[in-house]
């Protein structure tokens, strides 16, 4: 009899004990899998902000792809309306030079504000910017760059969601598909947009 309750009480031991070990690998396959989701992530969203870094409409079209030539870099000339290749240099970012061909070929806006006058030709640079950086521009202003963003391949076991930002962001929206939950949500402010009065 004494062999018989011992044989019961070992049993239950060893069944208790493959429980609690089961349950461990379990959370540590959790873990790894939930590391592994937060570099993925934080990869998508470093390649993210070097779109963002390196976006620039000073070509009169939007683009991620620095320009080839320049006015001061490349061999450009001095009718480029890009100053510089250089994402660091501020005249990066935006047309340099008053071309009204440019300046009005921005996004395609053919109508600034200029002098309180509504409805006059996007002539100068600075009335261009003015004109896409507002408000009801945003979607224009952003929106290659949203694309290119969109098109960055999705980390593994995530969804990712961006929308554009009436403060001139891109929210960036990660969510863990194996746990149903928003992982991360990131707003992506580019460079570009701080320029914009």
């Amino acid at each position: 009899m004494e062999i018989l309750v011992m044989t019961v009480v070992l049993a239950l031991a060893v069944s208790a004990s493959a429980l609690v070990l089961n349950s461990a690998s379990r959370m540590a396959a959790s873990h790894r899998d939930q590391i592994a989701l937060n570099e993925n992530i934080e990869s998508f969203l470093a390649q993210a902000a070097a779109l963002g870094d390196s976006y620039t409409c000073c070509s009169g079209v939007c683009t991620t792809t620095p320009p080839a030539a320049s006015a001061t870099q490349d061999g450009g000339n001095a009718n480029s309306s890009c100053a510089t290749n250089n994402p660091r240099d501020d005249r990066y970012f935006f047309p340099f030079q008053d071309n009204p061909t440019t300046t009005s070929a921005l996004f395609g806006l053919n109508t600034c504000r200029v002098g309180g006058v509504s409805g006059q030709a996007c002539n100068r640079e600075p009335d261009a910017v003015t004109e896409v950086c507002k408000d009801p521009n945003v979607n224009l202003l952003l929106g290659p760059l949203k694309t290119a963003i969109d098109a960055l391949a999705v980390p593994p076991n995530a969804g990712v969601t961006t929308a554009i930002q009436p403060s001139k962001t891109i929210r960036i929206t990660i969510t863990d598909t194996i746990n149903n939950r928003v992982a991360r949500v990131y707003d992506l402010y580019p460079p570009m947009a701080r320029f914009c009065p």
